[in-house]
């Protein structure tokens, strides 16, 4: 399959000056919406000159499309860096979605969006309207890239992909990095066959020669089912770099599985990987209603029966009262 490479846009980590229109949307079918309005809150807002400052959750309210469930604003951001963000159905911050593992920023204990601007082009940079709470827009794949580049050594001009997409937005093809070698991108796409090369640098390209173990037709190639985290890989190889792991997606935070969801009377939480610590039940402006001891071996049973209906949130923390995990549960 013919591959199209994508045009790569000057790039410049100093030129923050420069302003990039980018959408916010979210979509919020299914959902009832609150009337206090749809808002999103990030670490962009005070650079944007909303009121309140970064991490607002009523600052920056977003505007319903048509009679639609989709709610979006357009904002000018300075280009060349990433920002970080959520989508909010209310003007509270408990009122924020949780968003899946796969699309949270995943370093950290960090569970916001994501999204890098890296183009200072007139048009305006729209990801599409993602579903609150979810990985993607409706109709859409969410896949996640991930490329270490410690053995190949990256270019000051910035890490890339190619891609057999006709629609190829132009302003999603820079990866980021957010620790060490490693870089990675969010994409949204059709489900089907996708072929992709990663880059390095832009003026004197070096495009990466796939090992013949993990290529078609010289390119990598996955064919899109469902959401999908790719494990990491050393550019240029099939494999993760010996003394690096990039999968850091598939062992992230997901320590606790709880159950029903929606519930009644009772909660059963169970500990994937056997993590001794607590688990608390907090009600929907983040109060402590009640903490457990877990040894992570046994399941563990919170008792609902006495509390309201309504959403109710379950922090866990491992021994060293890191939070691994936060879930939502809704009690009937």
């Amino acid at each position: 399959m013919k591959i199209i490479y994508i045009t790569l846009f000057f790039f410049s980590f100093t030129c923050f000056s420069f302003a990039k229109k980018v959408k916010f949307a979210v979509d919020l079918t299914g959902q009832p919406i609150s009337p206090n309005g749809v808002h999103i809150t990030g670490d962009f807002q005070e650079i944007a000159g909303f009121p309140g400052g970064d991490w607002t959750s009523d600052g920056t309210p977003l505007t319903q499309e048509g009679t639609s469930s989709i709610y979006s604003i357009i904002i000018d951001l300075p280009a060349f860096r990433k920002y970080e963000y959520k989508f909010v159905n209310g003007d509270q911050f408990y009122e924020a979605e949780f968003i899946p593992i796969a699309s949270r920023v995943g370093y950290d204990f960090n569970d916001n969006r994501w999204i890098y601007v890296d183009s200072t082009s007139t048009d305006t940079s729209f990801m599409g309207a993602i579903r609150f709470g979810e990985n993607a827009p409706e109709g859409k794949k969410m896949i996640r890239l991930l490329v270490d580049m410690k053995n190949e050594g990256s270019s000051p001009e910035g890490v890339f992909v190619n891609a057999n997409l006709p629609n190829w937005n132009e302003n999603q093809s820079i990866l980021y990095r957010f620790i060490d070698n490693i870089y990675e991108a969010i994409f949204f796409l059709d489900a089907g066959v996708f072929e992709y090369q990663f880059v390095n640098g832009r003026i004197s390209p070096k495009i990466e020669s796939v090992p013949n173990d993990c290529a078609v037709n010289h390119y990598r190639t996955i064919n899109i089912v469902s959401d999908t985290v790719l494990s990491g890989v050393c550019f240029s190889s099939c494999a993760a770099c010996n003394t690096t792991s990039t999968d850091h997606m598939s062992t992230y935070f997901e320590e606790m599985e709880i159950s029903p969801n929606p519930a009644k009377d009772i909660i059963h939480c169970t500990f994937i990987n056997h993590s001794a610590g607590t688990v608390e039940l907090l009600n929907p402006v983040g109060q402590t209603i009640t903490t457990y001891k877990s040894n992570g071996l046994n399941p563990l049973n919170i008792d609902a029966s006495s509390l309201k209906s309504g959403i109710y949130f379950i922090r866990y923390k491992n021994e060293k009262n890191k939070v691994y995990q936060i879930k939502k549960v809704t009690l009937l």
